[in-house]
């Protein structure tokens, strides 16, 4: 039985002088990588801007074929900041809440927390691994350990561990030896 599991990215946003193009490069976009990959990122359509303090949300929308999502309100210009979305559409997306926290107008800096807490499973069975566990794959997938099948765990918590941050490709490059 899996009592409960969360995962949660805190990024620390220091916004300066070019608020939209820091915003999305820290979260990421649908065409830019982002500096700090984590549950959320935000919309290349969007312009965003200083977020309003002490504000929390929850995802809304997901589907097979649709990321869910959620708008962050603005202190100007208009009632929106920007727009978060998960990184892949499922229903599950809408277990991610935001808080949005440390908002400094002067300095230009704001947190902002992303939390994923899938629903209670209860009463799993090995012939239900990975799929039950894995759900549709929005955060975690679920493989047989090298050593063999699927076995039943042992009480406690488990840690995940490993995983790397998203990286951009580096150039390609050759070393020419000169004739001699």
């Amino acid at each position: 039985m899996i009592n409960t599991w969360h995962q949660t990215d805190c990024n620390a946003i220091a916004v300066g002088k070019s608020i939209s193009s820091f915003i999305k490069k820290v979260l990421g976009t649908e065409t830019i990588i982002a500096s700090s990959p984590g549950l959320v990122r935000a919309k290349d359509s969007d312009t965003p801007t200083q977020p309003t303090n002490q504000q929390s949300y929850t995802f809304a929308g997901g589907k097979v074929d649709t990321k869910s999502h959620v708008d962050i309100k603005g202190t100007s210009p208009g009632p929106t900041a920007f727009t978060v979305e998960a990184w892949k559409e499922r229903s599950e997306g809408d277990n991610i809440t935001i808080k949005i926290s440390e908002v400094d107008a002067i300095a230009k800096t704001f947190t902002l927390i992303a939390e994923f807490k899938p629903q209670l499973i209860t009463g799993i069975k090995l012939t239900e691994l990975p799929d039950k566990l894995a759900g549709s794959g929005l955060v975690i997938t679920v493989a047989k350990p090298d050593s063999g099948g699927y076995a039943i765990p042992a009480p406690g918590t488990v840690i995940l561990g490993g995983g790397a941050d998203t990286k951009a490709a580096s150039s390609a490059r050759a070393i020419a030896l000169a004739n001699s």
